[in-house]
């Protein structure tokens, strides 16, 4: 009888203490493109009482046309071949460009590395690739940002602390020996709800976590248009010139056919034209 008084009080002193959602929080900021923002991103990630940072990094690389399936090859191959590294590959692609169009080649990954892996896969990006000149690869572009996540962990990590310890005292009032059927009923629904919440939040935190322990690569590849020199566009012409000579001869012979109506109702223009002047001409004689 004392349980089933006290039941539904304690189990609203437990959820009272647990109804506290954790509201994320981010903050985007432009930090300076150079080498050593890596480094300081890593120092800054680590400290374990300092902000909790995600950093993503965007790299913008320029080199010749040949040069960018290789080198896009090799960055890929380099992330893929030793798992233990830490590097996690989320997206690949290269499109081959089309030279009829003056288009180049293009290729993007996107990865995520440990914080002392990332200057190091950047050196190797720019090592020459099989037959290219030492220096011909360019970083053009690059821009860093961070988003600090301190406050979301900090609520996720509250959250589950306030969902753990509500777990642990229904799991107690389960155990009670004098305890209803009807009340371990609700008892076994609410842990298991509970269980189902800290499930969640657990990989919401590790998700965060992860953000915070690895920095984003978003890499670009490009062809550098200025390696063509004066010669690409002749070529592009040259390669064009039956396309061009078969469409412009084609729309000629639609001018001129469209033109025939017109000819012909002109010449009966003329025609009566020149017979108004004759007649009157003889009028004015006459």
């Amino acid at each position: 009888m004392r349980l089933a008084i006290a039941f539904p009080a304690l189990l609203l002193l437990v959820v009272a203490g647990c109804d506290q959602t954790p509201s994320a929080s981010s903050t985007s900021a432009g930090v300076a493109a150079a080498p050593r923002v890596m480094g300081a991103a890593m120092k800054l990630a680590e400290a374990p009482d300092g902000p909790k940072l995600a950093y993503h990094h965007w790299l913008e690389f320029e080199m010749p046309a040949p040069s960018v399936a290789p080198r896009y090859e090799r960055a890929r191959d380099k992330c893929l071949a030793d798992p233990a590294a830490g590097c996690i590959l989320t997206n690949a692609s290269i499109d081959a460009g089309d030279p009829r169009n003056g288009r180049g080649p293009h290729a993007s990954l996107t990865l995520r590395l440990p914080h002392a892996a990332v200057a190091g896969y950047e050196q190797a990006l720019e090592q020459p690739v099989a037959g290219e000149a030492a220096g011909a690869v360019e970083l053009k572009a690059r821009n860093t940002t961070a988003d600090d996540l301190t406050a979301a962990l900090q609520d996720t990590g509250r959250r589950l602390a306030q969902l753990t310890d509500y777990r642990d005292r229904l799991t107690e009032l389960a155990k009670r020996p004098d305890a209803k059927v009807e009340d371990l009923i609700k008892v076994e629904q609410e842990l298991s709800n509970t269980q189902s919440e800290i499930e969640q939040i657990t990989a919401q935190q590790s998700h965060l976590n992860q953000q915070v322990a690895t920095e984003l690569l978003t890499i670009n590849l490009s062809a550098d248009a200025a390696t063509d020199g004066i010669s690409g566009p002749v070529a592009q012409v040259w390669h064009n010139a039956r396309t061009v000579l078969g469409q412009n001869t084609a729309a000629a012979l639609r001018f001129a056919i469209g033109a025939v109506p017109w000819l012909a109702i002109g010449a009966v223009a003329l025609a009566l034209l020149a017979v108004v002047r004759s007649l009157f001409r003889r009028r004015r004689k006459s």
